[in-house]
């Protein structure tokens, strides 16, 4: 389970997820044209967790966030107003 709240946003928006067990997790954001323009590895507890992502210098409209483990990959879309 995967969420990002505000979404859409303008400054910032705060992405929350569970986890089965710790382990090293990417988080990964995507044009639409499937370009990587941002990436941060972190480690994940098991249950709950939660971080801020910054919109930076990028620019207004649409893209994918992807939180990628050993074994699966989770996409959502996110709007940057």
């Amino acid at each position: 389970n995967i969420n990002a709240y505000p979404n859409p946003f303008s400054e910032s928006t705060k992405i929350s997820f569970t986890c089965s067990n710790s382990q090293t997790i990417q988080f990964s954001l995507k044009n639409l044209l499937g370009k990587t323009i941002f990436k941060k590895m972190f480690t994940a507890k098991k249950g709950f967790n939660s971080f801020k992502f910054n919109r930076n210098n990028f620019v207004r409209g649409m893209y994918i966030y992807s939180l990628q483990t050993n074994t699966e990959v989770v996409s959502k879309r996110l709007i940057m107003r």
